[in-house]
């Protein structure tokens, strides 16, 4: 097999793990956290794709979280009534509308964001103490070499 073959089976089969293993640990802690910031787990979800990506349309936010539009429009509606986000006209082009959290909203999903950090910090305390070294190392350079990447996307 060609090194670059190699290479795309690789990353192939480590985001289908990594793709697992959020889904599995979001999923788990996902009931609970919402519960306690009284927010559903599919805000929450809205919420993040829009942290994530800056500068989000609704159309482009419904493909990202794979719903229909009426769906996610409706969604989006209730986050704005709730302060939570926000519809912004794109400076550039008056005519896209962006969305983008609140400053409520922000305040909401730090809180969720630490409490998701707390549980990675408890299951990664589960490791053997050469895993826990070895995933850090890992993590960090592929955080590096993928935000180089995604940039140029």
């Amino acid at each position: 097999m060609a090194k670059s073959n190699q290479l795309g089976n690789e990353l192939n089969k480590l985001i289908s793990t990594m793709s697992l293993f959020t889904r599995k640990t979001m999923n788990k802690w996902m009931d609970e956290i919402s519960k306690d910031l009284q927010v559903t787990p599919e805000r929450l979800i809205v919420m993040y794709e829009v942290r994530i990506q800056p500068n989000i349309n609704l159309k482009e936010l419904t493909d990202s979280i794979m719903v229909s539009p009426a769906s996610m429009s409706v969604m989006v509606q209730s986050l704005v009534e709730a302060k939570l986000l926000a519809r912004v006209t794109n400076e550039n082009d008056r005519r896209r509308v962006v969305l983008s959290l609140t400053p409520e909203g922000e305040d909401l999903f730090q809180q969720f964001d630490r409490e998701i950090n707390n549980r990675f910090d408890e299951f990664s305390k589960q490791l053997k103490k050469d895993h826990q070294k070895n995933l850090h190392n890992s993590v960090v350079n592929m955080q590096k070499i993928l935000d180089e990447i995604i940039s140029d996307l």
